[in-house]
Parts: C-alpha cells; structure tokens; sequence
C-alpha cells in the first residue's frame, strides 16, 4: 500500500481494498473503504491521539485515489496505573 499524508489529509494510491473489491451496482455508495477509518482512529488513538477519520474519495467509487480526512480532536492524557499500591 502506498500513501502520503499532506495537511490532515491520507491520500492511497494503492488501495490492497479496492484491488481486490468489486462492488454490485446497487451498492456503489457503499463506504465499503471506511474500515481504514477505523483502523487509523484505532491506531492513532493507541498513541493518545483522539481523532476523526472521514472517507472522502474511494477508488471504489470511481475516483483516482483514496482520500481519508483525519482531524485531530484531542491529544488524551497518559494514565499510569500503578499495580504495587
């Protein structure tokens, strides 16, 4: 999978999702790409990052590329728990 991120914005060139995904006609809105949505909030939140991930192009819906909007909306406190006390 190949991508860059420029200014909150995760752009996919080659997304392993769409390569090998073909959607029926009756379900081309399908966000059938928004799993890397997850994946990235998921991810980023295991870092203390909270953030929102929306899907804005998908090479399944017939654009070029995958485009995925990550906006930060909170960087969370560490919490240490300490399991001597």
């Amino acid at each position: 999978m190949s991508f860059f991120f420029l200014a909150g914005t995760a752009y996919l060139i080659e997304n392993p999702l769409a390569e090998f995904v073909e959607l029926p006609e009756q379900y081309t809105s399908l966000a059938y790409s928004n799993i890397l949505c997850g994946v990235l909030r998921g991810a980023l939140e295991m870092v203390q990052m909270r953030v929102e991930c929306t899907l804005m192009k998908d090479a399944l819906w017939g654009d070029d590329l995958t485009e995925i909007r990550v906006v930060l909306k909170e960087l969370m406190d560490e919490e240490y728990v300490d399991d001597d006390a």
